[in-house]
């Protein structure tokens, strides 16, 4: 733990089945159910079911809402999973400072019993990934959706001679993107 800084972003390898990496923003020691901890606030995945990786609202579906902004205790969302301070973005895109980074992701969490309509789940443009990157960047990335999309182009490709149609399709995917981006970037400056 003396190696991760409030603002980190970490990165936790979750085995699956499907594997996955699941993101979010270390914000230092905080009061989370009565208790002073160290505390990541992330965006809760919607998972089928409890793999038994950590007790996580990251895992589990329907008690928080899908895809919600939580702030939970570390060690619950580590759980069994291999984690990481990832903060590689930092090397293209320059970060925030560290007390902006830890603002931006507590403000982003619901008050109790809500559910963000702001930041709507959604795996392709605004997953855990996305809201961690743009916590700490100011832009809402996902290199695992990049890398998935970039394999399904290589799979029509090589299964398939390279049509019009595929190429709609992976456009109008990156548009969607672009969009979500603005429509985050304008609520922030409001």
């Amino acid at each position: 733990l003396s190696l991760v800084h409030p603002g980190d972003l970490l990165e936790f390898h979750r085995a699956g089945p499907p594997s996955y990496c699941h993101w979010g923003v270390y914000v230092g020691r905080q009061e989370c159910g009565g208790v002073v901890t160290p505390c990541l606030v992330h965006r809760a995945n919607p998972a089928d079911s409890n793999l038994g990786l950590s007790n996580s609202s990251s895992l589990r579906k329907g008690e928080v809402g899908i895809g919600d902004v939580v702030m939970e205790p570390l060690a619950g969302v580590w759980g069994d999973s291999r984690v990481r301070v990832n903060n590689s973005m930092d090397r293209s895109l320059e970060p925030l400072l560290a007390c902006v980074v830890v603002s931006r992701a507590m403000a982003a969490i619901p008050a109790h019993g809500q559910h963000s309509l702001q930041y709507q789940y959604n795996v392709v443009t605004n997953n855990c990934e996305h809201f961690a990157s743009w916590c700490r960047n100011d832009w809402a990335i996902s290199k695992q959706v990049a890398r998935v999309a970039g394999q399904v182009v290589q799979l029509v490709v090589g299964v398939t001679t390279f049509k019009a149609r595929p190429v709609i399709m992976l456009g109008m995917l990156f548009v969607e993107g672009a969009k979500r981006i603005t429509q985050v970037r304008k609520s922030d400056k409001k």
